[in-house]
């Protein structure tokens, strides 16, 4: 336990702050605090809770049971269903994980984002090291569906033409055209060569 403890600075505000605040893994036994706490208080009264928990704050009681602790979360893998709703649900949002996991009951924002990434992060690590697959076409729905938007580990690139496809950092970049002699003012237009 100890090595955990950040120190805070005080605010200058009225309320009271924790100024040993711990940035960690919580323990079993915090856990289990914090569910009885739920089962007294209800949800919404997470600065109370903390109170009673020493050295958590709030927002992370809050966030600790929302996306572990909650009795309804999904933790299993994930089935193919799943994958077709987040695929179908990413088209008409992109990226905004809170309004996907509405339509993924017992998925939270947390876990499908990490979903996501991590299937994006085994897509492209299988690419940097050249991993042949027998079949191109095998791969999970969502491992196809990534690789259709063309996008890696890293941030894609808009195009400034929308009719040219974005590009990925790591995606060679068009070669620029090669320039065009100017006309000095003494020279005619026939005495131009090109060089």
């Amino acid at each position: 336990m100890s090595g955990r403890f950040i120190p805070r600075r005080k605010a200058s505000s009225k309320a009271v702050k924790k100024t040993n605040v711990v940035k960690g893994q919580w323990t079993p036994e915090e856990d289990r605090k914090l569910v009885k706490l739920v089962e007294q208080f209800g949800l919404g009264k997470w600065s109370q809770m903390a109170q009673m928990l020493p050295a958590r704050v709030g927002k992370q009681c809050r966030e600790r049971w929302h996306n572990h602790l909650r009795p309804n979360i999904k933790k299993d893998t994930w089935s193919e269903e799943e994958d077709m709703v987040l695929i179908q649900t990413h088209k008409e949002v992109v990226n905004k994980w809170a309004e996907i996991a509405k339509r993924l009951p017992g998925r939270t924002e947390n876990s499908i984002k990490n979903h996501w990434n991590a299937t994006k992060r085994r897509q492209f690590a299988r690419r940097q090291t050249g991993t042949k697959v027998k079949n191109p076409k095998s791969g999970t729905l969502l491992q196809n569906y990534i690789k259709s938007l063309g996008i890696g580990s890293s941030k894609v690139i808009a195009p400034l033409d929308p009719k040219e496809p974005p590009l990925s950092a790591f995606s060679p970049k068009p070669s620029p055209p090669p320039p065009v002699p100017l006309a000095s003012p003494s020279s005619s237009p026939s005495s131009l060569s090109l060089a």
